[in-house]
């Protein structure tokens, strides 16, 4: 909520946000559901991927804990909301 009061370009971030999760979402398609599970655990998570705001605090979260260690996923929604 911070974000969307102060930066001006919070919702040209969303959107980038949203076009992130939605690529790594076409990854799914036709995939087994026991696949799905793996590639969105590999990913970020499992709730992660429920929706746009658990994405990013799931990324958020990860990148906060050890930013050395976060997955690829996590440094670029938070490079996204930090740009």
């Amino acid at each position: 909520m911070e974000h969307s009061l102060n930066d001006k370009n919070w919702n040209k971030k969303i959107a980038e946000i949203k076009e992130i999760k939605s690529n790594l979402e076409k990854e799914l398609t036709d995939r087994k559901p026991h696949d799905i599970i793996e590639i969105k655990k590999k990913k970020l998570s499992l709730y992660g991927f429920s929706n746009t705001d658990e994405f990013i605090s799931e990324c958020i979260a990860e990148y906060v804990q050890n930013p050395n260690k976060a997955r690829s996923t996590a440094k670029k929604v938070v490079s996204v909301i930090k740009d």
